[in-house]
């Protein structure tokens, strides 16, 4: 098996992981020196306990969330992948600045990005590329209503 074939194994089971919401095997993939870049920004959440803390809001926030797959390749340690996340916000969540979202009852359909490295088999850096803006709309902490605006449309 390949480098990038290894890679592409890996990120796989991660998303297999989020499937059947089981944050102790998504954990059990994480290198212990892993890194979350939140958005390609400067802040990092570092270390596997704080990786799947951060991540489990999700898993909390809408409790029956499934993962598509649309997409993944790989490069040697190198991986992306363009997934879509679905269900139903019946749980708190909170936001990474603190503010606390009441669950809002609403279908959300939420796509995202991420770009993996892979170190000895495990995912030492994750980088998920979201649109926060609609997710919050979506969510309801913005006006706008559920589900995604129509191209062209306006956010009010």
């Amino acid at each position: 098996m390949s480098d990038s074939e290894q890679t592409l194994a890996v990120v796989r089971q991660v998303f297999e992981a989020f499937a059947a919401h089981d944050l102790r095997a998504f954990r059990d993939l994480l290198h212990p020196e892993v890194v979350l870049q939140v958005g390609g920004g400067p802040a990092t959440v570092a270390g596997a306990d704080a990786v799947v803390a951060a991540v489990a809001v999700t898993v909390q926030a809408i409790p029956d969330l499934r993962v598509t797959v649309a997409s993944a390749f790989a490069q040697g340690p190198l991986a992306a992948a363009e997934v879509v996340r679905e269900g139903t916000h019946t749980g708190a969540a909170v936001l990474p600045d603190g503010t606390p979202v009441p669950p809002s009852g609403r279908a959300v359909r939420l796509p995202e990005c991420l770009v993996f490295r892979v170190r000895d088999g495990k995912v030492v850096r994750m980088t998920p590329y979201v649109d926060m803006l609609d997710t919050l709309r979506q969510l309801g902490v913005l006006p706008g209503g559920g589900g995604t605006a129509a191209p062209g449309t306006s956010l009010e």
